[in-house]
């Protein structure tokens, strides 16, 4: 996954759901994880351009 990088950002979904919460108080009912992992993979197509 490559977010505004050079070099990928590595993270699985329980990662990202561990790194949010430990810094969102409270509940998040729009993000996890996995969502944020499949809004923010490109298709194959846009990568290669």
């Amino acid at each position: 996954m490559y977010q505004a990088s050079d070099s990928p950002l590595d993270l699985s979904a329980e990662e990202l759901d561990l790194r949010m919460k430990q810094r969102i108080k409270g509940e998040n009912k729009y993000l996890d994880g996995k969502t944020f992992s499949s809004a923010s993979t490109l298709s194959k197509a846009v990568r290669k351009t």
